[in-house]
C-alpha cells in the first residue's frame, strides 16, 4: 500500500511541477487546481477528498483519497483507499476544470470489519468509468456532479485466522456530489 501512496504523490508532484498550461477563462480568473470533498461519503462513514490539477485546456489529473470508519452494534468498520483519475473535458465552450467530462481512473482500497470475536480484512483494486459536470464560479466555489461504474477486481476477504473466505469482483454504481474550492 505504501507503493500506491508513493506513486500517487509522485504523480501529483510531477504534474504540479511540470504542467505548462497557464489556464484561462475569458470570463474570470485562472483556476488551475480544485480541492473538494464528497459529503455523500460521510453518510456511509467514509470521507472522500480529491485534488484536481489542470494539465491543459481539455484535461486534468485528479488524486482521490478515502478514509473513515463506522461503529454499529459492536461491529467496527474502517476503510482506506486512494486513486488516480484522468479527466477529459468534452465541452467546447469551457476549458478545464469546468464543463462536461469523462473520467477513467484506477484505485486501491482496504477495509477492516471487527466484531468482538473476529476481524475480517479485505483489499483490492478498482477501475472506474465516470461522466460528470463541474461548475466553477469566479468566487472559487466548485460543484461537481458525477455518476458511473466502479469495477472491483481482485478483492480478497480474510479472517483473523488467515483463512481466505471469498474473493470479490464486480461492478457497483458510483454516484457523487463534490463541493470544493478552485484556485
Amino acid at each position: 500500500m505504501k507503493k500506491v501512496f508513493v506513486f500517487l504523490f509522485a504523480m501529483t508532484a510531477t504534474t504540479v511541477s511540470f504542467a505548462q498550461y497557464k489556464g484561462g477563462h475569458s470570463d474570470g480568473p485562472d483556476k488551475m487546481n480544485v480541492i473538494k470533498i464528497n459529503p455523500l461519503g460521510l453518510l456511509f462513514g467514509s470521507a472522500n477528498v480529491s485534488f484536481e490539477r489542470v494539465l491543459n485546456e481539455k484535461s486534468s489529473l485528479q488524486v482521490d483519497v478515502a478514509f473513515g470508519g463506522l461503529s454499529v452494534g459492536g461491529v467496527k468498520y474502517t476503510n482506506l483507499g486512494a486513486g488516480l483519475d484522468y479527466k477529459y473535458y468534452v465541452s467546447n465552450s469551457k476549458s478545464a476544470p469546468e464543463g462536461f467530462y469523462v473520467q477513467p481512473g484506477v484505485g486501491f482500497y482496504s477495509v477492516k470489519v471487527k466484531d468482538p470475536t473476529e476481524t475480517v480484512t479485505g483489499s483490492g483494486f478498482t477501475i472506474k468509468g465516470i461522466v460528470g459536470n463541474q461548475w466553477v464560479w469566479n468566487s472559487g466555489f466548485s460543484l461537481d456532479l458525477f455518476g458511473g461504474v466502479n469495477y472491483y477486481a481482485g478483492g480478497k476477504i480474510k479472517g483473523n485466522n488467515g483463512v481466505e473466505y471469498t474473493k470479490f469482483s464486480g461492478a457497483l454504481p458510483a454516484l457523487g456530489v463534490s463541493l470544493g474550492y478552485a484556485f
